[in-house]
């Protein structure tokens, strides 16, 4: 077999997993069909996979309301549509096969633009990004890696970030290594350190516990891009979907979500 039909047999593979995990899950076995905005609407409903265990994106509150960014535009999106929002709990395991097997219309879930979940599914344009990098206060200057050299940077031992702080940071710079994420953010509150690496959310939960805080990302070293997930081979519900996504963040209604769930700005979002 040469690599082309790998490849190939590799992505049936992909796709098989999924709408065999949506069986498991108990989504039945229904054939995906293409989905018009039209249809939403005279349906009355848009269905919407979502996380009950995300916060700040999605989560349950003291009363059971599912709150958070992603539910947030959630209902947005079906307030412009005129219609009414039902939210389907799913997990990072079977969100995908949930929406291969239609128990939802779309997903808003944390998932990260990918070529390989391209060839299963439809991604919007990014509505958020799950990036980390280096974060200090607004005074500190970082701009470039070099100026890491002679600074103490803060990182959790052995998570995610150590090997990928130990390998990008230039040498002279100094790592300092903590047990978990309340001492690294105290070790940066208190200036045992200048700098952390961690990711994008924390300057948002700095300037909290902070009162006049003042932290932010002052480099990105690794991202991912969020996009709203539908099935392949819609593109009247795309292209909506686009436009929804391109309007809230030219009238301020995305940044303005990113305030009140992150406590932090709008990043640059790229165009697909």
């Amino acid at each position: 077999m040469n690599a082309r039909n790998l490849r190939s047999a590799a992505r049936a593979g992909i796709l098989g997993l999924a709408l065999a995990a949506g069986a498991v899950f108990g989504f039945g076995g229904k054939p995906a069909s293409a989905l018009t905005i039209a249809e939403i609407q005279q349906s009355g409903t848009l269905t919407v996979g979502l996380s009950d265990v995300s916060p700040p994106y999605a989560t349950m509150n003291d009363k059971m309301e599912h709150v958070g960014l992603e539910v947030e535009l959630a209902q947005m999106i079906a307030e412009a549509l005129g219609v009414d929002l039902k939210i389907v709990v799913v997990t990072g395991a079977n969100r995908v096969a949930c929406l291969l097997t239609e128990c939802a219309d779309i997903l808003i879930y944390g998932l990260t633009i990918t070529a390989e979940r391209a060839t299963q599914v439809w991604f919007s344009q990014p509505y958020a990004v799950n990036a980390s990098g280096i974060i200090a206060a607004k005074g500190v200057s970082i701009g470039a890696l070099p100026d890491l050299v002679g600074k103490k940077v803060g990182v959790i031992r052995a998570a995610f970030g150590d090997p990928v702080l130990t390998e990008a940071a230039p040498e002279g710079t100094v790592i300092q290594r903590y047990d978990d994420m309340s001492g690294l953010l105290q070790a940066l509150l208190s200036g045992q350190v200048e700098a952390i690496f961690e990711n994008s959310l924390i300057p948002g939960v700095l300037n909290t516990m902070q009162a006049g805080g003042d932290f932010e990302t002052k480099l990105t070293l690794t991202a991912g891009y969020w996009g709203i997930a539908m099935r392949q081979d819609q593109p009247n519900l795309l292209q909506w979907i686009n436009s929804y996504l391109f309007t809230i963040k030219m009238d301020g209604q995305l940044e303005a979500l990113y305030q009140k769930h992150l406590n932090l700005p709008m990043p640059e979002l790229p165009t697909l």
